[in-house]
């Protein structure tokens, strides 16, 4: 079997690994098939009877690829581009810059992505989703088209029959058209960086055997990490092959991680952003409204403290994450709805999991102890409960050794769980996704800047481990931008807001191409408004972004 076969097949388990340590070298070795990230990780292929049999010792949290979902969905003037872009002693559109968004692919026949000539404005286009009869050696799997690929589509009167690339959602082509998209003529519609140039990676569905082990729905959109590493990468790669700065725009995120500084994808965008003419635009994501975070600010001189989780009608499972700050350490038990009780499940010294049964109920929980998580080195407990009972049930949490005593919660992101499943004291607080609580990329929250109201539902900062996110706000509330079919419509949400963000940052590597993404992030904190409220704060980070101030404050003008 090729590698493109293994990474489609349901057979064979995907990994993220260091290959900087011992572990992950084992790991490596006993890999089918690897596609390298940089000189720190790589994703593998291991058939999956093997990892149950043999490499259990190695795994750990880090190594099992997260599942991300998409941020669901007049504002050139508030956020200063019109302004900029009226101004003479400034010509810029994004030329000589690529956009690369990582997201649901792209309608790429909407008039947004074409120039007055009829050719595409997209220069390259992975879709992750459609195998190939030639896989790439870099990328080994999916299908890549070209500029001359997808003009030779649109001339012809099948496209698809030669570029059969879809976005079914639209999700991709909106957040693209909003960054960039065209200007068109006889409508009333723009992006923020009409003339740069466009990469597009469609990222695949997860796999079914990790749904199951994050117990995802099978129809809902679900991206595994280890694509979206392998998509950066891709981005990079074009844009230096065509030797040009480049943006990432990434639409989607996950509430699986420690919510810290520190992890391998972070410490992954992290790096980038410290390099010139490279820069990392993401969402804060839509969850400061839906009961999914739960902090406990220690136990005083109780034994142990119960945290309570309404279990919707219908909910088939879930999995939820505990974390504490080292050197801190705590053991649950569980109540269920008609009040069977599960003890004290205590650490496995083995490192697996630990089944906890009920007699009266069908609900099964497993229990993973991390004392000291990989790569933060915190407290981690993993909990996975499949078949929940509807009701009220209770986490009863136990301290064993406290010193901090504080503690956070997280359950699943929107569309992962049923709408009425969430905790029943949550915190609004600290529930911005991952990975956009690193510190090298920009973190986005939305607002309406007609009503100059922030987006009841974005997430709020600050980080868990209590650093600035989100960095700025840009508008993110009815939005309008390109639609599927050729259509426009307006979209909500942070993903739009981080659109919009980085088409500003196109508009800055324009000016100044040798910029890291460290200083158009403080570049754009340079620029922002702000009124009467304390900045920073939690749910607006520094302000409002004015991309003008910012190029003002700087040159002089």
């Amino acid at each position: 079997m090729v590698c493109q076969d293994l990474i489609y097949s349901n057979d064979y388990a995907d990994y993220i690994i260091d290959t900087t340590s011992i572990r992950g070298r084992e790991l490596s070795g006993n890999a089918v098939c690897s596609q390298q990230i940089n000189q720190e990780y790589a994703v593998i292929q291991v058939p999956r009877e093997e990892k149950e049999e043999e490499m259990r010792d190695f795994l750990n949290y880090q190594n099992i690829p997260r599942l991300f979902g998409l941020l669901e969905l007049s504002h050139l003037e508030e956020t200063g581009v019109t302004q900029l872009q009226r101004n003479p002693n400034f010509d810029l559109l994004g030329q000589n810059v690529v956009l690369g968004v990582i997201d649901t692919g792209i309608d790429y026949q909407h008039p947004a992505f074409i120039n007055p000539d009829g050719t595409s404005r997209i220069g390259i286009l992975w879709d992750q989703s459609i195998p190939s009869e030639k896989p790439d050696e870099e990328f080994p799997y999916g299908s890549i088209y070209r500029r001359d690929r997808m003009n030779e589509a649109l001339e012809s009167e099948n496209p698809l029959e030669i570029v059969p690339s879809v976005d079914t959602e639209g999700h991709g082509t909106f957040l693209t058209g909003v960054a960039a998209g065209s200007r068109i003529e006889d409508g009333d519609f723009q992006g923020i960086a009409p003339l740069c140039d466009i990469a597009v990676v469609k990222l695949k569905q997860a796999k079914e055997y990790l749904r199951r082990f994050w117990l995802i729905p099978s129809d809902v959109t679900a991206f595994q990490e280890t694509d979206l590493f392998l998509a950066v990468r891709f981005i990079q790669t074009y844009a230096y092959e065509q030797q040009k700065p480049f943006v990432i725009l990434l639409g989607c995120g996950t509430n699986s991680g420690n919510h810290g500084e520190s992890d391998y994808m972070k410490d992954y965008l992290n790096h980038i952003s410290t390099f010139s003419g490279r820069s990392i635009v993401l969402a804060a994501g839509n969850e400061g409204s839906l009961g999914h975070h739960y902090r406990g600010n220690g136990l005083d001189n109780r034994e142990f403290q119960d945290i309570e989780i309404q279990i919707a009608e219908g909910e088939q499972g879930f999995t939820a994450e505990f974390w504490a700050d080292a050197p801190d350490s705590y053991t649950v038990g569980f109540l269920s709805p008609s009040g069977e009780y599960v003890e004290k499940i205590p650490v496995s010294i083995s490192g697996e999991g630990v089944d906890a049964g009920f007699i009266f109920e069908p609900t099964t929980i497993t229990v993973f102890y991390e004392p000291v998580e990989r790569t933060s080195g915190d407290f981690l407990i993993w909990i996975r409960m499949e078949e929940p009972s509807p009701g009220i049930w209770k986490i009863r949490v136990f301290k064993e050794n406290v010193l901090n005593g504080r503690y956070d919660l997280w359950l699943p992101m929107e569309r992962f769980l049923k709408p009425d499943t969430r905790f029943l004291n949550p915190d609004p607080y600290t529930t911005i996704c991952e990975p956009g609580n690193g510190s090298g990329p920009m973190t986005v929250t939305a607002y309406d800047h007609r009503s100059d109201t922030l987006f009841f539902q974005a997430g709020r900062g600050y980080t868990r481990d209590e650093r600035i996110k989100p960095d700025f706000a840009a508008p993110g509330v009815n939005v309008y931008g390109p639609a599927l079919n050729g259509r426009y419509r307006n979209g909500t949400g942070t993903s739009v807001s981080a659109a919009i963000t980085a088409g500003c940052a196109l508009l800055l590597l324009s000016y100044r191409p040798y910029y890291t993404g460290l200083q158009l992030k403080n570049l754009l904190i340079k620029g922002t408004e702000r009124n009467q409220l304390v900045y920073p704060n939690r749910e607006w980070g520094y302000g409002r972004i004015d991309i003008y101030n910012s190029l003002v404050s700087l040159s002089g003008l």
